[in-house]
């Protein structure tokens, strides 16, 4: 029995098939037989209370399902199929579906989406039909995401000390600067004050050459007319 036996994708608002697929080597049950499961589905109700929901069925196997308020997107699989690969299968389908045929969807042909659209659907069961090899390829692609992560983290760490350095420097800079803006400061303040004091002995200077002369001179001329008088 194959691994993933049926899938099948539907109008959620008037419960209309688009496309369906049996693989090819399930010969238990017919296409019909498995499409009105995906019908049944469709009208259980069970849409409205879950988007995403697992049955287990004893005669058919596990019906996976994948709602959203236009389509509703379901697989059955084997009952050792993991679930998390089943779901993993119907987001893929999802998001390829919509984007391959939105030219269709938007027709609202359903005869020409399930034409164009058989071919996808059966690529797709194929693809997930080696649950081992679908492991391996995730747990691959989750080892390279790790690191990517871990690249992104050193990345953010060596900027983050390439910045911190930067600012450093910049602190360096900015502190040699007001270095070289204080020496320039006190040399020009101790020349202020050289010029404060020379200019203050020059008029100190000034001051007691001119007392001197008031005292000396009227000196100097009573002792002349002194002189002269004798």
């Amino acid at each position: 029995m194959a691994n993933v036996v049926y899938m099948g994708i539907a109008r959620v608002p008037d419960k209309q098939i688009l496309v369906s697929c049996v693989a090819t080597d399930s010969r238990e049950q017919s296409k019909q037989q498995l499409d009105s499961i995906l019908s049944r589905v469709l009208v259980s109700g069970r849409i409205d209370e879950h988007d995403r929901l697992t049955i287990a069925d004893k005669d058919v196997g596990n019906i996976h399902y994948s709602a959203d308020p236009a389509l509703v997107y379901l697989v059955i699989t084997a009952t050792n199929y993991p679930q998390r690969t089943a779901f993993k299968l119907l987001s893929e389908a999802r998001a390829e579906f919509e984007q391959e045929f939105k030219t269709e969807l938007a027709g609202g042909k359903n005869d020409g989406v399930a034409k164009v659209a058989k071919p996808f659907l059966k690529r797709m069961m194929d693809r997930y039909e080696d649950v081992a090899r679908e492991d391996k390829i995730s747990s691959v692609a989750l080892q390279v995401d790790q690191v990517k992560g871990l690249m992104q983290t050193n990345i953010q760490a060596a900027l983050k000390n390439q910045e911190n350095l930067e600012t450093l420097l910049d602190s360096s800079d900015t502190m040699r600067n007001e270095a070289s803006t204080f020496n320039r400061s006190t040399k020009d303040a101790k020349e202020r004050m050289r010029w404060k004091s020379l200019k203050m002995n020059i008029f100190i200077f000034v001051l007691v050459l001119t007392l001197a002369l008031l005292v000396l001179i009227p000196l100097f001329m009573k002792k002349r007319e002194g002189e002269t008088k004798a």
